[in-house]
């Protein structure tokens, strides 16, 4: 059951490539994406973090027609390193 939720990103990204046009939407993105440095913060999902953060970044440089929506109320929470790949609107 190890590195399931990272396998579970990458799968939903390779459907969304692979069916392109696509929206990933994500709603309360925070939920999954808080500031990492945080105390307490269990291994697992510090894997699935990066592994999002790595999709992302995949999406960024590929030709596929990807677009990623993130929903969230605390826009404070959440990562550096996600904020720098989402626009802002």
């Amino acid at each position: 059951w190890r590195g399931d939720s990272e396998k579970l990103v990458r799968c939903l990204f390779d459907l969304a490539r692979h069916h392109a046009p696509a929206t990933v939407f994500i709603d309360e993105v925070d939920s999954l994406i808080s500031q990492r440095g945080e105390g307490g913060e269990h291994e697992g999902s510090r894997r699935m973090k990066t592994e999002l953060l790595v999709q992302m970044d995949g999406l960024a440089s590929s030709a596929a027609q990807t677009f990623v929506l993130a929903a969230t109320n605390l826009p404070w929470e959440l990562d550096a390193a996600l904020l720098r790949r989402l626009e802002k609107r």
